[in-house]
């Protein structure tokens, strides 16, 4: 029988729902960090064209990227989901 390298539908499940859980994630972002996390990570520009299209300098795109990906990697917390989010349906985290 030959197998399907594409990912089965439970995967793509689970994919969909981590995917929304980053959007979800940075929308939460304030607005001038979200800007430089928008422009770099989900529509691929370089840094330096991020910093012109925004009309700012390179090293104020990197200090907000640093600062979003912090802030992201704060209110993940060490269990990979946003702080908030239930463990088991009907838990809620602290």
């Amino acid at each position: 029988m030959l197998q399907s390298k594409d990912p089965g539908p439970v995967v793509r499940a689970e994919s969909a729902e981590e995917q929304q859980l980053v959007r979800d994630a940075v929308a939460k972002l304030p607005e001038l960090l979200r800007q430089v996390v928008i422009l770099t990570y989900f529509q691929g520009a370089a840094v330096s064209r991020s910093g012109g299209h925004l009309e700012i300098p390179l090293g104020t795109v990197k200090s907000r990227l640093h600062a979003a990906v912090a802030k992201l990697t704060e209110d993940w917390g060490p269990s990979d989901k946003p702080r908030g989010q239930a463990d088991e349906p009907g838990e809620e985290r602290s």
